[in-house]
């Protein structure tokens, strides 16, 4: 497990100011960036330690309410720091149902003498979730390819706020890794990367000459773009989404989709029982939808697990 991610009853959390942090201070070469940032986080690769295909992205809550979440080595296992108090997940969310509770206040359904936990339990026996609109979550994305981020950019109808790193106007995006779909498309996937990788890297960048420096970056930005975007759409990236709950729960029957590519039926099933512990009355396990979690992903056990679990 990463020093930055840390994991409470089967939910992964991801302390991204550290994590950004530590990426940016060390001694890491801008173009292996990316690279450091997936590794850090917990990504998991075909290729330890070299880290050019990605085996497993990472689905993992950072943050709840527009807080964000840390933790260190002298926070109490069980427990993380939101707004500079130390609490557990289950208070945590325990506040959201008082807020869910009190939304419903307002409604027919309240004689005048709920509290805000029975009034959250009658909502949700109704199936009322639009309550659940009053809770935002902060999750970071890791490791997926960029042939789904344009599947990911139309689900942004349900997200407050995405943070995405540019595809390829930057020197980070010259060397990434790819995302390996199956193991028997691991020597293809390495053979496609040597090549790329090698008539790429012998492209000259444009030399400066008079120009002033505002001119030149983004003759700069140009050139990578051009360049970068010759790499396979298999190439990993990275993103931060902010979201309703009561949105991302209705992005939920897609991994149902076989018609939607299958890394992204993947990436919302991991979203969905990232989740599902915090929520159990408002989301139902991946299995559930007719998704198989693939066998050669490490997470594959503790997913068995969940399988008919309330949480």
């Amino acid at each position: 497990m990463s020093e930055f991610t840390r994991t409470v009853d089967g939910v992964t959390y991801l302390d991204e100011t550290r994590l950004w942090a530590a990426v940016s201070t060390r001694a890491t070469p801008v173009q292996a960036r990316l690279r450091e940032f997936l590794r850090l986080a917990g990504v998991k690769f075909f290729d330890e330690p070299e880290c050019n295909f990605v085996l497993q992205p990472l689905v993992a809550v950072t943050g709840f309410g527009g807080f964000p979440i840390s933790f260190d080595a002298t926070t109490p296992e069980g427990h993380l720091v939101l707004n500079r108090a130390t609490m557990t997940p289950t208070e945590i969310v325990a506040g959201f149902n008082n807020t869910m509770g009190r939304a419903g206040f307002y409604s027919y359904m309240n004689p005048g003498n709920h509290t805000p936990e029975a009034m959250n339990a009658v909502t949700t026996k109704h199936g009322h979730f639009s309550k659940a609109h009053t809770v935002t979550v902060d999750l970071a994305l890791l490791g997926y390819s960029a042939a789904i981020e344009g599947n990911l950019m139309i689900l942004r109808r349900w997200f407050n706020h995405v943070g995405r790193l540019t595809n390829t106007r930057t020197l980070a995006q010259c060397d990434p890794p790819l995302v390996v779909m199956e193991p028997e498309d691991l020597s293809v996937a390495r053979a496609v990367r040597s090549a790329v990788a090698g008539i790429l890297s012998a492209q000259a960048p444009p030399k400066r000459g008079e120009m002033p420096g505002a001119q030149y970056q983004e003759l700069l930005s140009d050139y990578y773009e051009r360049i970068n975007g010759l790499w396979p759409n298999s190439r990993a990236l990275i993103l931060m989404v902010n979201a309703e709950m009561s949105n991302l729960r209705s992005t939920m029957p897609d991994i149902a989709d076989k018609g939607q590519e299958r890394e992204q039926r993947r990436l919302l099933a991991m979203l969905n029982d990232t989740l599902r512990p915090l929520f159990p009355e408002m989301l139902k396990h991946s299995s559930e939808y007719g998704y198989e979690m693939p066998q050669h992903w490490p997470a594959r056990q503790a997913w068995e697990k969940k399988k008919g679990s309330p949480k």
